[in-house]
């Protein structure tokens, strides 16, 4: 994950990005507490990663901001009512590879325009996901869960916080590439799939690390890949699924203000 100087990027971006009101009296932005809009559940990667950066822009500019969880209809729930927000600079919205790249080739028609209906701010985040499994699961390596998928077609499943979101794409992409029939199931967020998976009500999952990877210290989950082309120092011993067979396999996401 790369979150680098982009917290005083945003801060400065944040200022200088909208015509208010208050600007026009010369008075210092903003005035009131800011409204961010994430169009995803309370808990899950997106609401995670969006916190810690308001965190780090409520020091940069002394300002409040609120986060307004909008989960549903993978993401067009929330990014519809960001659109119809007065531009006053007093609401912001997250967006991300699921809600700015996916949706508009995913859906014929959607509620906003991702390339003229907003305003970007700057980049918040880059991040891979991981491909994890029950702590109790028999499968132990991404060559073990294909070949339980080569054996039993149809009958695994895995899940990702909604369609069209980047684990729906990666998870996709690993039937794709491996040659197995899985059922994918859409969650509305993250926090309901993860609970499942730890259940055993469904196989597997791809998901953002920073979900994930707390689960899988704490002994809940057990990571069988990360989605990177090469391994990452931040997640040790974790292997790729390069490694495992499928050359050229990459699946991250991304999110911006």
């Amino acid at each position: 994950m790369r979150l680098a100087t982009v917290f005083t990027a945003l801060a400065l971006s944040a200022a200088c990005s909208f015509s208010t009101p208050a600007q026009a009296a010369d008075k210092p932005w903003p005035q009131r507490p800011v409204t961010v809009i994430v169009a995803s559940a309370a808990g899950g990667s997106a609401d995670v990663l969006t916190r810690i950066v308001l965190a780090h822009l409520s020091k940069e500019t002394n300002a409040t901001f609120v986060v307004d969880n909008r989960p549903g209809a993978a993401g067009n729930i929330g990014m519809s009512l960001l659109k119809r927000a007065a531009p006053d600079g007093y609401t912001l919205g997250y967006g991300n590879i699921n809600t700015l790249a996916i949706n508009p080739a995913l859906f014929n028609k959607l509620p906003y325009d991702a390339r003229h209906d907003f305003v970007p701010v700057g980049r918040m985040f880059s991040i891979y996901n991981l491909l994890v499994v029950r702590a109790e699961s028999p499968v132990k390596n991404v060559a073990e869960l294909i070949a339980l998928a080569r054996k039993s077609p149809g009958k695994l499943s895995y899940a990702a916080a909604g369609t069209g979101s980047s684990g729906h794409m990666g998870g996709e992409l690993l039937k794709k590439m491996a040659g197995i029939d899985v059922l994918f199931i859409p969650y509305n967020g993250d926090p309901p799939s993860l609970t499942d998976l730890a259940g055993g009500r469904i196989d597997y999952t791809i998901t953002n690390a920073s979900v994930a990877w707390p689960l899988v210290q704490s002994g809940k989950l057990r990571a069988l890949a990360i989605t990177s082309r090469e391994r990452v120092a931040l997640y040790p011993g974790l292997p790729t699924l390069n490694e495992a067979g499928l050359k050229g396999y990459e699946n991250l996401s991304w999110g911006e203000s």
